[in-house]
């Protein structure tokens, strides 16, 4: 096992100290994609994409995995969706946008793409107004084996708001499961569906947390830094998204 320390980047602080976007009333985008098109296997755009979104204006990192999407801007939004591609290189999208103020709006995306290449569309958000979304395939970040060993170990949760201590380990075969020193339990799991590609499904499930308390879906993706390894981890729900950054100790 591998001692790490993971730090939560702050989103909006909650009771027991974890960050996220509490969600309150807003906007989606219809989310049922038309199953009649003729649809090609999603994780041929897998992936960790960067590039702009128009509206709201801002630099947008977004991975792609087997369908499922999830994001964050350099505006502190955060976004959950899914993809469907087609067989003449075109996709449409749903995504959710989830903004630190506690509020959520939709948007729902058709564009092209080219497999490790680009995502590339256009949309209406639900609140109004038009999104033009521009995003290059990021080919060191994405072309990394993934593997479950790479990132078990115990971790120790920091820049929580208080002094709240949190423990967290990540079993070889993907459990996860900890506790914080008032009481949080959070368990899931993890998973590497795409061994070529580095990014995980995540679910986490928060019990004993106050407002966080729920279970949520998300992507995971292991980098690294001069300072060691790095997982940042997006997860969302109806609710609430969060962003967690995981660094090596």
């Amino acid at each position: 096992m591998h001692l790490h320390r993971l730090s939560i980047a702050l989103l909006t602080a909650l009771a027991v100290g974890l960050g996220g976007c509490t969600i309150n009333t807003g906007n989606r985008a219809d989310s049922t994609l038309n199953d009649d098109r003729p649809d090609t296997p999603p994780y041929i755009v897998n992936g960790v994409y960067q590039g702009s979104i128009s509206n709201p204006g801002s630099k947008l990192t977004l991975f792609a995995l087997n369908g499922n999407l999830q994001g964050i801007d350099t505006n502190g939004l955060l976004y959950g969706g899914k993809l469907e591609t087609n067989r003449d290189d075109s996709y449409v999208a749903s995504l959710t946008m989830y903004d630190k103020n506690g509020d959520f709006d939709g948007i729902a995306v058709t564009g092209s793409y080219h497999t490790n290449h680009y995502l590339n569309g256009w949309g209406k958000r639900v609140s109004g107004g038009d999104s033009e979304l521009s995003l290059d395939y990021q080919q060191r970040a994405s072309e990394q084996p993934a593997s479950i060993e790479q990132i078990s170990g115990q971790w120790q949760v920091g820049n929580l708001a208080d002094d709240t201590t949190f423990t967290l380990t990540i079993s070889p075969t993907g459990d996860l499961a900890g506790h914080s020193s008032n009481g949080c339990k959070i368990a899931g799991r993890l998973s590497a569906p795409d061994p070529s590609t580095n990014l995980y499904h995540t679910n986490l499930s928060f019990k004993h947390c106050g407002p966080t308390n729920g279970s949520y879906y998300g992507i995971s993706a292991r980098g690294a830094t001069a300072r060691g390894d790095l997982v940042t981890v997006l997860v969302s729900n109806d609710h609430r998204a969060y962003y967690l950054k995981l660094e090596a100790h």
